[in-house]
């Protein structure tokens, strides 16, 4: 077997599992249901099998799959998994830890920023898949005709007198500033006006000559470096902003209201996003504002939806029974995990894929595993990609379908394993870098006394150096 056969390309992997799950049963069911209008369920999805339900659900999707997660926590695991499955990146709706929200000296927060950020792309470019927790939509958003008619777009070669923007802008709820450092906020000086919009990630210089606007770019707070020249910018009303943080507005809207035609909605394990509504309730210090947990559950119940779970549910809508095993614990030593791994692809036919964090963690795998009988047989592959829980696919196509599923032979089970499971590490997101120890690092501690010290001690001497105690 060799280092190649082992490190196959990602989309010979991860990226090719979604469509596993289009041939089981009841899958083409449900995604007619959808497309009806109506609503289904997924079970038996352990692990990170759920995440690739997901992933299967954002291939189908005509317009934009929102994934609503019981808790903060579960966001960041479930966005990378996805990211592996689907080579794309999800965009993240993000919740507010308190309410009302805490400012700082008014300053819009990075949350309500974000939140923005998010609901202006859906309008312009959605996305195909956007994963929140359910506290993130238990709080409101500005509504969406109001928030466009509160805006303005600003184009270059446009006529605009840098004065009767100014005042815009401070009718709109920007504040005035010397140096414009945090989103609503804005600057004049000369001919050159400075604008943070609070959905835009870096705030935007204009240059007028005259009345004119004869650019528009975007540039860095720290630097003031140029980054992207642009054609036209949209400024969304700072005021809006304050809508989206907390300022208990008459009129309220939700995150459903921004989502393209024929989206479809995710609810991973219904019982707990239930509890998780309430507590988040329970742990505010006020609701007013707020949406109930059965108001905020009507706005997703607006559009087609599919519960995820790991036990079965009786259910009257179109259901998929996902045959998902949980993966067997590994030791965690290098020494024996190849024969560990052996064990488990022949107990049935099976073909082991094995997530690596990095490059580097492939080519390591490849080394300790080449020689094992799984890898012998041709099946095994290790990949990079996040898989947060390990997971075994039963072959479980539709009776009498021939070809692949995913790229795999449809009379093979397919075990996902992320390497963390198997040498017991934690799973770190991706592009972070292992702190290790250097080898040439020794602990040493200050003294109390020459009495702690024994013959041949090195020491550091504070006038002589390094030396080797050899008595008094």
């Amino acid at each position: 077997m060799t280092t190649a056969a082992l490190a196959a390309p990602a989309g010979a992997g991860l990226r090719a599992l979604p469509t596993s799950l289009h041939g089981a049963e009841g899958w083409d069911v449900l995604r007619a249901a959808l497309g009806a209008n109506r609503s289904g369920t997924i079970d038996g999805a352990w692990g990170s099998s759920a995440a690739l339900a997901a992933a299967a659900l954002a291939v189908d999707v005509p317009g934009t799959l929102l994934v609503v997660l019981p808790n903060p926590t579960d966001v960041s695991p479930w966005v990378e998994d996805i990211a592996s499955f689907t080579g794309t990146r999800p965009l993240v709706f993000e919740a507010w830890e308190a309410w009302p929200v805490v400012t700082n000296k008014g300053k819009l927060d990075p949350t309500t920023t974000s939140r923005l950020r998010l609901l202006q792309q859906l309008q312009l470019d959605p996305p195909k898949v956007v994963v929140c927790c359910v506290a993130a939509v238990c709080a409101p958003v500005p509504e969406r005709a109001d928030l466009t008619a509160r805006g303005r777009t600003v184009a270059a070669g446009e006529i605009v007198e840098p004065s009767e923007l100014a005042e815009w802008l401070v009718a709109n709820g920007y504040k005035r500033v010397d140096a414009v450092e945090y989103p609503g906020e804005f600057s004049k000086r000369g001919g050159i006006c400075d604008i943070f919009p609070p959905d835009a990630p870096d705030p935007v210089r204009f240059e007028f000559f005259g009345d004119e606007v004869e650019s528009i770019r975007t540039f860095t707070v720290v630097s003031q470096r140029s980054l992207e020249k642009k054609p036209s910018v949209r400024l969304v009303s700072a005021d809006g902003g304050a809508l989206a943080s907390g300022s208990r507005p008459t009129q309220q809207g939700a995150i459903t209201d921004y989502l393209p035609p024929e989206s479809w909605v995710v609810l991973g394990e219904p019982r707990e996003l239930k509890e998780q509504a309430k507590h988040f309730h329970e742990r505010v210090a006020e609701t007013d504002g707020l949406f109930t947990p059965e108001q905020a559950f009507a706005h997703l119940m607006k559009l087609p939806n599919v519960v995820v779970s790991a036990l079965p549910r009786p259910s009257v809508e179109a259901s998929v029974h996902l045959r998902v095993e949980s993966v067997e614990r590994f030791s965690g030593s290098v020494l024996r995990v190849r024969d560990e791994l052996d064990t488990i692809a022949s107990a049935r036919s099976a073909r082991v894929l094995i997530a690596c964090q990095s490059e580097a963690e492939v080519h390591r795998l490849t080394e300790v595993l080449k020689a094992g009988k799984l890898a012998e047989s041709n099946r095994l592959q290790l990949v990079t990609g996040h898989v947060r829980a390990g997971f075994r696919l039963v072959e479980s196509r539709r009776g009498g379908e021939g070809g692949t599923r995913g790229g795999f032979p449809p009379t093979e089970d397919i075990a996902v394993i992320g390497s963390h499971e198997i040498f017991h590490k934690d799973l770190l997101p991706p592009g972070t870098k292992v702190q290790t120890k250097s080898s040439r690092q020794i602990e040493s501690r200050a003294i109390d006394s020459f009495l702690d010290l024994n013959d041949g001690d090195y020491v550091v001497h504070v006038a002589h150096g390094i030396a080797r105690f050899r008595g008094m």
